[in-house]
């Protein structure tokens, strides 16, 4: 008779599903990590695992830098995995399942910032126009992202009952670190999401329809932007770039601390650490400081 394999062991804190379990349970009802992020860690946690067959109660530097060594220059990948076993084993740390964090002498590189390039309005209703041949919901899911400074995830989360028209108000039940928050319509927004309402029967000659407003999932918006980008010479394109415009633009109407609080509820930031990412080094009023001397 074949032994069933058991899953669970007698002691769950020296279990490694039990632990990623754990973990998983723990960063989500914090809020300390996105659910995209959380999903993202979740599969490099299990790829390590994989990779190494080594419990992570025996789990060390050397088995750690062993690892590293066989990805062959897969930066990008190695930066994930060490910042998911980083938060897994100081959780497992804390919770006394293991007696030191085995990544804590590993240097996790944080990537910078990369600046996105500005967009002129000229070119910006040129890409818009581009993707109105490409499918009748690229045009005003595009505009709408622009019109809201949304984030990709968090307009592809967005239901139809989630536009007030009587408020002229888009609410987003989807954010960073689960803080919903919403947004004031002004003309492009109200336009583009009535496009979209109008269009929630619509199904594509190929893949069904999500029952969100946009009814896609992310990466065919980004294919959308492809496509358009290419269109008319903005080959680079992708989404962040129009939540970057909406930020930039709203940057230069900022002349107060209760415009720059406004800044922060539009972009959904908790404070204005990132608003210098926005705001134009070649503000005029920075120009207008040094004329007089």
């Amino acid at each position: 008779m074949v032994a069933k394999l058991k899953l669970v062991a007698d002691d769950p804190g020296t279990n490694t599903v039990y632990l990623i379990r754990g973990w998983e349970e723990h960063v989500r009802t914090a809020g300390s990590l996105g659910e995209n992020t959380i999903v993202q860690y979740r599969r490099a946690l299990v790829r390590f695992f994989a990779d190494t067959l080594v419990p992570f109660t025996e789990l060390d530097e050397p088995h750690i830098q062993a690892w590293i060594a066989a990805q062959d220059g897969r930066g990008g990948s190695v930066t994930q995995v060490l910042k998911a076993l980083h938060s897994l084993f100081k959780l497992a740390h804390r919770r006394g399942h293991v007696a030191a964090d085995p990544t804590r002498y590993f240097e996790i590189k944080r990537a910078k910032n990369a600046p996105v390039e500005d967009i002129p309005r000229p070119k910006l209703e040129e890409l818009f126009v581009a993707a109105s041949g490409i499918d009748p919901r690229a045009r005003p899911a595009m505009e709408l992202m622009y019109a809201t400074g949304a984030r990709i995830t968090s307009l592809i989360s967005v239901f139809p009952g989630d536009v007030n028209r009587t408020a002229d108000w888009l609410h987003f039940r989807v954010a960073k670190n689960f803080d919903h928050y919403g947004v004031p319509l002004g003309d492009r927004g109200r336009r583009s999401s009535a496009e979209l309402e109008e269009l929630l029967h619509y199904v594509p000659n190929r893949g069904a329809r999500q029952p969100t407003l946009v009814g896609v999932r992310q990466q065919r918006v980004r294919d959308w932007m492809k496509a358009a980008g290419r269109e008319v010479g903005l080959a680079w394109i992708h989404p962040h770039a129009l939540r970057h415009c909406f930020g930039t633009e709203m940057a230069s109407k900022v002349h107060s601390d209760a415009d720059l609080r406004s800044w922060c509820a539009l972009m959904n930031h908790k404070d204005a650490s990132q608003f210098t990412r926005y705001a134009k080094k070649r503000d005029p009023s920075l120009r207008a400081m040094v004329e007089g001397l």
